[in-house]
This record gives C-alpha cells, structure tokens and sequence, in this order.
C-alpha cells in the first residue's frame, strides 16, 4: 500500500467514525419550560356553620370541554386540586368545562365557563411561543336532570392570571352540600 493510498484510507476511517459518533449523538428536547398553561382549581365545601371554608376530597371527579368533541377524563381518586387538568381555547375569548364531582352520579354535571383575554407569550427560540390568559369573569351553571340536583354551589376567581405559576390557584370550586 503506498504512502497515498494509506493517506486515504486513514481520511476515510476518520469520515466513517466522525459520522458514527454524529449519528449515535443523542437528540435532546431543547425546551425545558412548560409551554401549556393550566387553570389551577381546588375544591371546597361550606363548613356547617356556613362561614369556614374546608378542602374537599372528590370520590371520582370527571372533567371536560363542554364545547369540544374531546371525551373528559377523571382527574383520579380522592382529590381536591385539579393543576394539570383544565385548559383555555387559545382561538376563542371564552370556552366551557363541565364538571362532575362524582363519577357514580353523571345527573351533578355542572359547566363552568371561562371568559378571558388572551396573550401571545414568547418563551424562547427552543421552546417557541405560548398564551398567557386574563381571566375576567368565570360562571357556573348547573345541568342536573331535576333542578335541585347540582355539584357546584358556587366558583370564585381567586386569581385570573394564567402564566405557568405553579404557586398560584387560579379558581375555588365550592361543592354544594348535597354532592
């Protein structure tokens, strides 16, 4: 083999092994922020004398889009904060969730709509944009099979700022006693 025929075969080799160590190089997600924003709700009942305010654990609560074809989901056993669950429309300036505390009794299906004002948010060239939403004004409805049968007694709008922050909830869902 002569001095030139070494020379590229060395050159080859090295193309070779450069090219393996850039094709088994592992791909990471860039992004590390979150770039979908929760509306963060806890669930709360009256105490008896009608004043304090108690956290209140739901059996199988089911949660939805009242205005989308998407099927709703149960937000698990026993729980009472819903932080990863409920979602605004980017696309709208209201949308609907309903609701059911208990999933043995799909007749307490209340809807709570949200109207807010939405923001485009930069986050960075890895991550791309999101929303940021201003919550203005929430109401519930109820959509019981007899009127008197309801979950939710009322909601409150604690803060309507939705960025990401994860040390602030959003909405008070007090639960109606009889649910």
């Amino acid at each position: 083999m002569t001095k030139k025929d070494r020379s590229l075969f060395t050159g080859v080799i090295m193309l070779l092994l450069t090219l393996g160590l850039v094709a088994c190089e592992t791909q990471r997600d860039p992004c590390l922020t979150p770039t979908t924003v929760y509306v963060r709700a806890g669930a709360y009942r009256f105490a008896d004398t009608g004043t304090a305010v108690l956290d209140t654990f739901l059996l199988n609560p089911i949660l939805g889009p009242a205005d989308s074809p998407q099927k709703g989901y149960s937000a698990g056993q026993n729980v009472n904060k819903f932080y990863n669950e409920i979602t605004l429309n980017p696309t709208v300036d209201s949308c609907s969730w309903y609701f059911v505390p208990d999933s043995a009794y799909l007749d307490r299906r209340d809807t709570i709509t949200f109207y807010y004002y939405r923001q485009l948010k930069f986050i960075s060239n890895a991550c791309g944009y999101t929303y940021y939403y201003s919550i203005n004004n929430v109401k519930s409805t109820r959509h019981g099979f007899a009127d008197n049968i309801h979950a939710i007694d009322s909601v409150v709008l604690s803060s309507g700022t939705i960025n990401g922050n994860a040390n602030i909830e959003n909405l008070k869902i007090y639960i109606h006693k009889n649910s």
